[in-house]
């Protein structure tokens, strides 16, 4: 569970997730039900000891108010390589802009933002959603908040 500083909806919840480089729904509904078949998968596609991708259960994603509740796979050993790689770019002077180093480093790694072809058009369905997000969220900073849903400290810079 992850509380969040203001109420979030799952549209809202799946699209910042959607926006991730790093992360990547799953679905139990096209067979991966487990660890092992997810790793199974990974096998598949030619990467057979690296998950470097954050996997989300798409299917279990919730949200209750400002409550995000959410399932995830990682592999222990690999999830932390791309971070160090972006680190030792960023320390080194190498790589100054850090949507760069994830760039070239997603692509050396062959990290996906979904491990399957995609079936229904869902980045034009996310681009979609972003600006009805992105509105809403220009309505909700200018009313601001009312009441007892304001955090103590919260920063609107």
């Amino acid at each position: 569970m992850v509380e969040t500083v203001r109420p979030v909806s799952l549209d809202e919840l799946r699209h910042a997730l959607w926006q991730e480089p790093r992360v990547t729904f799953i679905r139990s509904s096209i067979g991966l039900v487990a660890l092992n078949s997810v790793i199974e998968l990974m096998r598949d596609l030619g990467r057979p000891r690296n998950m470097y991708e954050v996997a989300v259960r798409e299917d279990a994603l919730a949200v209750d108010s400002r409550e995000v509740y959410l399932t995830f796979q990682v592999h222990n050993e690999a999830i932390a390589i791309p971070e160090n790689i972006d680190a030792i770019r960023a320390l080194t002077g190498i790589e100054r802009s850090p949507e760069a180093s994830i760039n070239r480093t997603d692509q050396s790694l062959r990290i996906v933002n979904g491990f399957l072809p995609r079936t229904v058009p869902e980045s034009a369905e996310h681009a979609a959603m972003g600006k009805v997000l992105t509105a809403a969220r220009r309505e909700h900073m200018r009313t601001g908040f009312k009441g007892s849903e304001e955090p103590a400290a919260y920063n609107r810079a």
